[in-house]
């Protein structure tokens, strides 16, 4: 892929208080850039990060993470949007809080309309007395240690980041201290993982009670010292960036960020304003020094003198970063298509405005669908995805 047409960026201004951000960069590159297809080869996709050489000191201490899981429903939504949204909830209650450990902390919001547990079992195809059904049954009704169940903190439709917002507050009111926050919603499906595959990255990660599902994350955020935010894509639309679908923290920024996660909580703010924020997390933490990394670009850690590189409009950075675009629609890359294992990514997108827009690979989809099914037994309506936008 040739890199030879102009691009001109214009920085941006980010001002951050308890009750204000705004995010004025902007990105833009000429028509011929805007009709760039990116393609990858697919032995380029899913290669694991090298571990960087370390050893496990004598004194192993446990892991402690805050997961915060939004889900939203509403009763205008489409039957197939409900049905998606309930099955990525299931395949993250089923693959990621049975058997995670005492101090993997799970919180689990619902704005909206709270599913009942037989929506969830109902839609998924799982039956009450099957195994996983019974373990649904369990975190749903309240009898797993681990889990928490939140309402909205504000009377007022709100982004996921604020709803992440109070339920980080939540844990700091409560004298609750963590190594880390893995964020997500239900417009992500996941996590998927090869226990084996990680097994040995596992091994040298200072930790003695690591779920298999966040060791690449933790390898990502143990590769270089200053990494202090990592997930699974990085992206520079409009500016650098990890994809807020998920996204893990290191506890001590938390400070740096729950300022920019509160903003998204004012009334009737604008979506515009709240992508603006998203962006403002990554921006805001270079600006201290510190560097996100990501599993694409591969295993990429992502400094402000990279930044400043990009803003420069240097070509090579600009080809590594997929020219600021988003890879994962199917008419800007074949980047998804390209994936042999959802294991790559450890948690993929599958909801949102890209899914109801269909925007991702049909072929794509169906492949999440059939690793859904074959690991975890929930099947998804073969026919949802392809009936465009037509509400169901």
């Amino acid at each position: 892929m040739k890199a030879t047409n102009k691009c001109s960026v214009k920085l941006g201004l980010i001002t951050i208080s308890a009750a204000l951000l705004v995010f004025t960069s902007v990105t833009s590159y000429d028509v011929n850039d805007r009709r760039r297809y990116v393609a990858f080869e697919r032995s380029a996709i899913g290669a694991q990060c090298k571990s960087p050489k370390r050893s496990r000191t004598d004194h192993e201490t446990s892991l402690r993470v805050l997961v915060s899981f939004v889900h939203y429903e509403t009763d205008s939504m489409s039957t197939c949007e409900l049905a998606n949204k309930r099955n990525n909830l299931a395949t993250f209650l089923l693959s990621a809080v049975p058997g995670s450990p005492e101090g993997i902390s799970f919180v689990f919001t619902f704005p909206g309309r709270k599913p009942s547990l037989s929506d969830i079992l109902g839609t998924s195809g799982l039956s009450p007395g099957s195994e996983s059904g019974k373990s649904i049954t369990q975190i749903l009704t309240k009898q797993a240690r681990n889990v928490e169940f939140l309402d909205s903190s504000v009377n007022h439709s709100a982004a996921d980041l604020c709803h992440h917002h109070a339920a980080i507050s939540n844990s700091m009111r409560k004298k609750q201290h963590f190594d880390f926050v893995l964020v997500l919603n239900d417009g992500v499906r996941g996590p998927f993982v090869d226990t084996d595959k990680v097994s040995d990255l596992e091994s040298t990660l200072p930790y003695e009670n690591i779920p298999p599902w966040l060791v690449n994350f933790l390898n990502l955020m143990f590769a270089d010292n200053s990494t202090r935010l990592v997930g699974p894509i990085l992206s520079c639309e409009k500016d650098v960036h990890i994809q807020s679908w998920t996204q893990l923290y290191d506890w001590r920024v938390m400070d740096a960020v729950l300022p920019i996660l509160k903003a998204t909580c004012q009334p009737d703010i604008k979506w515009d304003s709240v992508i603006d924020n998203e962006v403002a997390i990554g921006v805001s933490l270079l600006r201290e020094g510190f560097s996100l990394a990501s599993l694409q670009p591969s295993c990429r850690v992502f400094r402000q003198q990279d930044r400043e590189r990009l803003l420069r409009g240097e070509s090579g950075l600009l080809t590594e970063l997929s020219w600021c675009k988003n890879i994962l629609r199917a008419d800007v890359s074949n980047f998804l298509d390209q994936l042999t294992t959802p294991d790559a990514l450890g948690f993929v997108k599958l909801g949102g405005t890209i899914w109801r827009e269909r925007l991702l690979s049909s072929g794509f989809v169906d492949f999440v669908h059939a690793e859904t099914t074959r690991r975890f037994g929930i099947v998804d309506s073969p026919m949802c995805y392809r009936r465009g936008r037509s509400r169901v």
